[in-house]
């Protein structure tokens, strides 16, 4: 068996990979160190091998290699059951950050509480090592008060001690508007109002808008929520005073990173590349990111794996970053590859690593909570 690695980019995993396994039919590639594959990341490519032997995979996208990493690792099996594996060395200029971050956030997404409840209380408990918890949208399916008092629940037993902030998603308000007669946790306002007064006594400064927008800031960080839908599932920046207020807020801060939450991706970042803008002032809110930098956009909403070929994150020229943040719930992944980890399409969440100058972006599984190879990115700040 030989291995063969054309790089196209020595900061990146970005190139073609060439496994030649005569006899083979198919071959998974991980990263590794001397001793073999890192046993707590998924592969990144599972290939079929030609009948002539040979099998590719093209690597886009601008993911990292790990920090560990210094070999590849390839598996190949034939058709009676028994495997070959080689390892080979790997040429790459890493970036290399301090052992301990400033700030270590879990983001997930599209948690759809329903009836599996289990599948939302695994995905809680993946961040009670976090120092926040950041929830992109439909966290419920239907925006019942009897789903939202059961996340409420949830947090208050699992999470009691992290900040945690959230904004709504379209599948977080009901469909047709439901006259409230009751007290508590009731519907999603008074749910994000209970996150917001928890991180209050955990020590976070909160901001509160009349336009539903609020900006929460710890130390050098502000995590800004924008609530961009209304009854009847759509997206909807009403009269734009979220926005005149976001615009405002990033002329006048002076923190270093900001995080901005907003369920729908924005047209020029949805990964997917869609014709159509999600949000009714898609471009007034791209005009204002653009004129600041260090902005760090989290978006859900499309239940596009993370692990996609063409990626789930970016920085552009502004040097602002852009994440799809997947989802809790299963995902599509977009792709013809017929062989894949069961980790890339069951439902994911997205560790952001704050390292002063860097940003470190770590895509996990929900069930086995092994690290995604192909959501993988580290970013430098301007």
């Amino acid at each position: 068996m030989k291995l063969l690695i054309q790089q196209t980019d020595s900061k990146s995993a970005n190139g073609v990979y060439i496994v030649y396994a005569p006899g083979c039919v198919a071959a998974s590639l991980f990263w590794a160190n001397e001793v073999g594959p890192l046993a707590d990341w998924t592969s990144f490519a599972t290939i079929p091998i030609m009948p002539n032997g040979e099998g590719t995979f093209t690597f886009h996208g601008r993911r990292a290699i790990p920090k560990t990493a210094t070999h590849l690792y390839v598996k190949a099996m034939r058709l009676d059951g028994t495997c070959e594996e080689m390892m080979e060395e790997i040429a790459f200029q890493g970036i290399s950050c301090e052992s301990e971050p400033l700030m270590k956030c879990i983001a997930l997404s599209d948690l759809h509480l329903s009836t599996k409840e289990w599948k939302v209380r695994r995905a809680l408990k993946s961040a009670l090592q976090a120092d926040c918890v950041l929830l992109v949208g439909d966290i419920t399916n239907d925006g019942t008060p009897e789903q939202m008092n059961r996340f409420y629940q949830y947090i208050s037993e699992i999470l009691p001690n992290t900040p945690i902030f959230s904004v709504a998603g379209n599948h977080d308000m009901p469909r047709n508007p439901i006259p409230l007669m009751m007290e508590g946790i009731c519907d999603y306002n008074a749910f994000q109002n209970f996150l917001l007064q928890q991180a209050e006594r955990l020590n976070w400064s909160i901001e509160y808008d009349q336009s539903g927008a609020y900006v929460a800031s710890c130390r050098d960080f502000d995590i800004i929520g924008l609530n961009a839908v209304s009854h009847w599932r759509r997206f909807v920046f009403k009269d734009g005073a979220q926005l005149d207020w976001l615009d405002k807020h990033l002329k006048n801060t002076s923190t270093r990173y900001k995080i901005v939450l907003c369920h729908a991706p924005l047209l020029d970042h949805a990964f997917h590349r869609p014709r159509q803008p999600y949000l009714n002032r898609n471009k007034q809110l791209q005009t204002i990111l653009d004129e600041h930098e260090n902005v760090i956009y989290l978006s859900g909403h499309t239940h596009y794996s993370t692990n996609c070929p063409f990626g789930c994150a970016e920085k552009d020229e502004h040097g602002n970053i852009y994440i799809n943040t997947g989802s809790v719930c299963p995902t599509l992944l977009l792709s013809n590859e017929g062989l894949r980890d069961e980790e890339w399409t069951e439902g994911n969440g997205i560790e952001l690593k704050f390292y002063g100058d860097y940003l470190e972006v770590i895509g996990f599984s929900i069930k086995s909570k092994k690290k995604i190879s192909r959501s993988y990115y580290r970013f430098r700040f301007h």
